[in-house]
C-alpha cells in the first residue's frame, strides 16, 4: 500500500514505509538459510501460537521461522515486488535489490522443478507449479487454472526485471 501511496503521492514518509516493508520481505528469505526460500513467517522465540511443528529456529538463537510457506506467499511477494519495482524504485541500486531478492525465489523453484523445496527437502504442501501437480487437476478445478496463472506471471516479472531468456524459455 506504501508504494501505491508513493507512485500517486510522491509523498517520501510512504516511500521510507515501503522499503522498510520490503526489508522484511527480505528477512522471510535471509532468515532461513535456504537459498530462496521465504519463510511463511517469523517471529521472536516463544511467541508462536500453531503448527509448532512448522517452526524452526533462526541461527542467532533469538528469533523462529515458520516453514510451510505456500503459494499464496509467493504470489505475494510477485505482487510486492512489482509494485515497489515499478513505482517506488528510483535508482539503479535500488531496483536491483529487488531483482536479486526476487530472482533468487524463482530460481528456487525453477532449480526444484517447479516445486517450492521446504526445510525437510520436500515440496511444500500448497508451493507446486510443477505440471505434473498442476495437470493432476480436472480442467474445472480453479487450483488447476490458478496455479498455472501464478507461474507465467512469476516467470514473465523475473525476465522482465532480471533480462534473463531462461525464465522467457521456462514460461
Amino acid at each position: 500500500s506504501q508504494a501505491f501511496r508513493f507512485g500517486a503521492t510522491g509523498v517520501e514518509e510512504a516511500r521510507h514505509n515501503a522499503w522498510e516493508t520490503f526489508e522484511a520481505l527480505e528477512r522471510l528469505e535471509s532468515i532461513n538459510g535456504l537459498d530462496g526460500f521465504p519463510s511463511r513467517t517469523f517471529e521472536r522465540i516463544g511467541f508462536k501460537f500453531s503448527d509448532p511443528e512448522r517452526w524452526h529456529p533462526a541461527q542467532d538463537g533469538r528469533w523462529e521461522w515458520k516453514a510451510h510457506t505456500s503459494s499464496d506467499e509467493i504470489a505475494a511477494h510477485t505482487f510486492g515486488c512489482a509494485v515497489l519495482y515499478e513505482t517506488t524504485a528510483r535508482t539503479e541500486a535500488e531496483k536491483k535489490r529487488i531483482l536479486t531478492f526476487y530472482d533468487k525465489i524463482i530460481s528456487h523453484i525453477v532449480r526444484n522443478n517447479y516445486y517450492l523445496i521446504d526445510v525437510d527437502g520436500q515440496p511444500t504442501l500448497w508451493g507446486r507449479w510443477h505440471p505434473e501437480y498442476v495437470n493432476h487437476y480436472p480442467p474445472s478445478i480453479g487450483d488447476r487454472r490458478l496455479n498455472s496463472a501464478e507461474i507465467i506471471a512469476m516467470l514473465q516479472f523475473a525476465q522482465h526485471i532480471t533480462g534473463k531468456s531462461l525464465y522467457r524459455e521456462k514460461a
